[in-house]
């Protein structure tokens, strides 16, 4: 008796977007950030054509929360949320150690926390809070309450993710360190540290930067799925057979050593019957 089984994966290889796929969303979703920049630097000219109610567009307000760069970062943080879930998953089938899986754990959870943040303006609220409560801003208009905690979040996950990202390929690396730079350089512009004022330069680049930052990482942990998925796939075959009373068991193989070794013990099954029809036919 022959079976061959392939073992479970939690995504099927050809559900996972290919490389080519990703790229084109990745560059969609740059356009797109891009694009929401250059609205904004022309929203003064069309708010003076439209004249809305409170003279600003609100869809391409990038200093307010309800524009088209507010809901693309919302989207996606979450989506980075559940690549890093996704990470956790299969890392956790593969047996990875606890570290590795407390690391993607924590990424997850902070890239939620953030897409929460950007949809809801919690940063804002916890920093007014904070000067209520302490009777001083600090530093500029108090966003270093809301900025070193998050600074501290973000150091611990990417300090994870840099870590056991470095098994995989160079360019995933690279969006890495160019994410965190986006998120730094965003937290520099939000801190006044660019520009002694406020203006449209400054609100674009923080803007656009914390965007293409989150970008940039999408890109990088979807490179480091699509290979575990693979990977998986590739190790999740089981070949057994019984021949004569014995019994081969082949686990854990690619695709080509479990079709072959399912050959060789189909082969092995055949053989004591072709020796006794062959004995009966010489009788």
């Amino acid at each position: 008796m022959l079976q061959q089984t392939h073992g479970s994966s939690l995504i099927h290889p050809k559900l996972f977007p290919s490389a080519r796929m990703r790229l084109y969303a990745w560059t969609a979703a740059t356009t797109f950030n891009l694009l929401t920049g250059l609205g904004y630097a022309f929203s003064f000219t069309l708010a003076q054509w439209a004249r809305p109610t409170d003279g600003v567009i609100a869809a391409l307000d990038l200093d307010g929360e309800g524009s088209l760069n507010a809901w693309l970062n919302t989207v996606a943080l979450f989506a980075l949320a559940v690549l890093c879930l996704a990470a956790l998953a299969l890392r956790a089938v593969k047996s990875a150690s606890r570290r590795e899986l407390a690391c993607w754990g924590w990424a997850a959870g902070v890239f939620a926390l953030m897409s929460m943040d950007e949809g809801g303006s919690l940063h804002e609220a916890f920093k007014e809070l904070c000067v209520r409560l302490f009777a001083t801003r600090l530093y500029g208009d108090g966003s270093l309450y809301w900025a070193v905690p998050y600074a501290v979040l973000l150091a611990v996950a990417f300090a994870g993710m840099c870590r056991y990202l470095i098994v995989t390929r160079l360019w995933p690396r690279l969006a890495i360190g160019a994410g965190a730079a986006c998120f730094l350089i965003a937290a520099l512009g939000q801190l006044e540290l660019f520009w002694p004022t406020e203006d449209v330069a400054e609100i674009v680049l923080e803007e656009l930067l914390e965007a293409q930052g989150t970008l940039f990482l999408i890109a990088a942990v979807a490179a480091f799925v699509r290979e575990q998925v693979h990977v998986t796939a590739a190790r999740g075959h089981t070949v057994s057979t019984s021949a004569g009373g014995s019994r081969l068991v082949v686990v854990q193989v690619g695709p080509a050593v479990a079709t072959t070794a399912a050959a060789a013990c189909a082969t092995a099954a055949a053989a004591p019957k072709e020796a006794v029809s062959g004995r009966s036919r010489a009788a």
